[in-house]
């Protein structure tokens, strides 16, 4: 029974390290951009949901409104016409979810900043999440050469996926913000529709932001 339990003792401490073994600084890297190659097709899987979402919202309002011209009775509720209207403008917002991340970035940023979503003059809205830039073009700058290599990948990968993040925490501001014409709606959902949606555009634009707050701290060179 000992020696089982020393062969069971080693077993846990020496599988590991022959599992992760051969595990190198490339194989991190590779990792890390297999990561990155994940991005823009989930961006493209969620811009297809919002549009199938607004087209919802879209159809929902027009049915509310549709109650409205109907003869007064117990399915008519007058005085809930914002509801309907709320559905329609978010429904437009988002179906135009690029236009839409793209106007209150030029409001939030001023004009000029790169969009995650280039084919916007074509009409594609192709999006690719490394037109905003790369986080480790500014923070490199700033880090011994040796660390470059090593951190580079790493740096770009976090700051993509926060970008990500923050686009999807701007859909669901809109989602949450559709609930205040309704009865679903509870009390603080406006506060917390409109805290989505204003993070979710600080957080697609995490560069400019931090080079506004370096510029305010710091100043302009």
């Amino acid at each position: 029974m000992g020696k089982l339990k020393l062969l069971v003792t080693l077993s846990v401490l020496i599988l590991p390290s022959v599992a992760f073994a051969n595990i190198s600084e490339l194989d991190v890297q590779d990792i890390l951009q297999n990561l990155q190659k994940v991005i823009n097709p989930a961006l493209g899987m969620l811009m297809g949901v919002s549009f199938i979402i607004g087209i919802v919202f879209i159809l929902r309002g027009l049915l509310s409104l549709r109650s409205f011209s109907l003869p007064m009775n117990q399915a008519t509720r007058p005085g809930e016409l914002s509801g309907p209207l709320i559905d329609l403008l978010i429904g437009t917002v988002m179906i135009y979810i690029p236009t839409s991340t793209d106007v209150l970035t030029s409001t939030f940023f001023g004009s000029g900043l790169p969009s995650m979503f280039p084919g916007g003059n074509s009409g594609t809205f192709v999006p690719r999440i490394e037109n905003l830039g790369k986080a480790s073009d500014q923070v490199m700058g700033y880090a011994p050469q040796a660390l470059e290599s090593q951190w580079a990948t790493l740096i770009d990968t976090v700051v993509y996926f926060m970008e990500f993040i923050g686009f999807l925490a701007f859909m669901r501001g809109w989602i949450i913000l559709s609930q205040a014409g309704h009865h679903s709606g509870q009390p603080g959902t406006i506060s917390k529709g409109l805290i989505h949606i204003v993070g979710g555009i600080l957080a697609i634009n995490f560069l400019p932001l931090v080079n506004a707050i370096t510029n305010t701290i710091g100043g302009t060179s």
